[in-house]
């Protein structure tokens, strides 16, 4: 069965469960550390430094130009500071297809789908809906 089986003997004398050791996380002021970011169009985790620490699992995170208030679960160690880049070096295109040389476009052969069958309708008479009437002598309609 490819594991082993449980016996009785397995329920008088159970395993011993193991020792899970918790490491606390604890992140020094300036620490750069990647912040969960919650902004759907931005990645998942964001480069920041710990700026203050508010109580024992809060701290707050500069990132960019903002503060954001994240627990220690939302935090990761980055073992490097980021660094304040003005603007990334911009290559023109003309410099990156010369380099690179993308393969050329194929002309697309269109092949007829003959393995599509047409579409089958049901038989089945339909009836029309009815519109609900409320009768307000009749009996309740709960």
């Amino acid at each position: 069965m490819g594991r082993k089986l449980k016996t009785t003997r397995n329920v008088l004398f159970p395993t011993r469960p193991q020792q899970i050791t918790v490491q606390n996380k604890e992140f020094a002021m300036d620490s750069a550390v990647y912040a969960r970011n919650y902004r759907s169009t931005k990645p998942i985790w964001t480069a920041g430094m710990i700026r203050h620490r508010c109580g024992t699992k809060l701290c707050e995170v500069s990132v960019d130009d903002d503060i954001w208030v994240r627990h220690q679960n939302q935090l990761r160690s980055h073992h490097e500071k980021p660094q304040n880049r003005p603007h990334e070096q911009h290559i023109p295109l003309e410099v990156l297809l010369d380099t690179f040389k993308p393969p050329s476009p194929e002309s697309p052969t269109t092949t007829p789908d003959t393995d599509l069958l047409p579409r089958r309708w049901s038989d089945r008479p339909r009836r029309q809906t009815r519109q609900f009437q409320v009768d307000p002598h009749g009996p309740s309609y709960r």
